[in-house]
């Protein structure tokens, strides 16, 4: 019997404890909160156009930009995700004028982060080619996120040299 007492002992103090614990559902008991960082994409901003050749000729073979998803805060968001863009021809006034050529899902990856810029997308003209340094296009860009989201903006740009 006496080497009861001290385990009696410790168990009747054990569920005086545990009945002193607040529950779920009090007021006193409070749920840990658990902070995921995300930084959501608010935006796009394009940036850096340029008409460029990328081999050893002189002719332009496409144009390149810089494609920045940013947050809330302005800041670059490393995310990847897919691209379409649109190429018109400038018409006098600025609007849009004949379609020249698509670029539909590009994927962009990783590798294309060039930090702290964002990503560097690069466009090949296919049938197109510049008939004059000052021949302007429209660019529209469509950057869709992994969960869905889309984000659009465009640009005017120099399309020969």
């Amino acid at each position: 019997m006496q080497k009861l007492v001290p385990l009696l002992a410790l168990f009747l103090v054990l569920g005086l404890f545990i009945s002193c614990m607040p529950e779920a559902e009090s007021p006193l008991y409070k749920e840990p909160e658990i902070k995921v960082a995300t930084k959501g994409v608010a935006a796009i901003n394009l940036s850096y156009f340029t008409a460029a050749s990328w081999d050893d000729d002189p002719e332009v073979d496409g144009i390149d930009f810089v494609l920045q998803p940013i947050d809330e805060a302005d800041k670059v968001v490393k995310t990847t995700g897919m691209l379409t863009a649109k190429l018109w021809l400038e018409e006098e006034g600025g609007a849009k004028g004949e379609f020249i050529q698509e670029w539909a899902d590009l994927p962009v990856t990783e590798a294309d982060y060039a930090f702290p810029m964002g990503y560097t997308i690069r466009l090949e003209y296919t049938d197109f080619e510049p008939e004059a340094k000052q021949q302007y296009g429209i660019v529209e860009v469509v950057f869709v996120i992994p969960d869905g989201q889309s984000f659009t903006d465009s640009f005017r740009m120099v399309l020969g040299r």
